[in-house]
């Protein structure tokens, strides 16, 4: 995003402030007239936010069009957690599953971990 410059409390500089969307590696350099400081640049991390269920997605197996099973065989999905920015988050130890029976209509998966991907899939 677009970086946000404001002078140190001090006096002594600029402090220099920006949001960063996508999580993964970057690397820092400053420009002055053009040219970079001297020095390497400053790399840095950015870790995805928390999980956002909106974001998130159930995604079935490519050959499979519903949820269906045959009593003692194992059923499979891919859940991809993702925070509000679209980054994939790997979220196994934030997860709970329980399947909820539906009379007359077999089953659905319900999907649950601190509160998120409420609902039947």
């Amino acid at each position: 995003g677009a970086a946000r410059m404001v002078p140190s409390l001090d006096g002594d500089g600029v402090r220099v402030r920006w949001v960063v969307t996508g999580s993964g590696r970057y690397a820092l350099t400053v420009l002055v007239g053009g040219k970079p400081l001297p020095g390497d640049s400053l790399p840095f991390s950015v870790s995805p936010g928390p999980v956002d269920a909106l974001a998130s997605e159930i995604l079935l197996p490519r050959e499979e069009t519903s949820v269906a099973s045959v009593a003692g065989e194992e059923v499979s999905a891919r859940l991809v957690a993702r925070d509000a920015f679209g980054n994939e988050i790997d979220a196994t130890g934030e997860l709970s599953l329980t399947l909820e029976h539906l009379r007359g209509a077999g089953w659905a998966p319900k999907c649950g971990g601190r509160g998120w991907l409420r609902g039947t899939a």
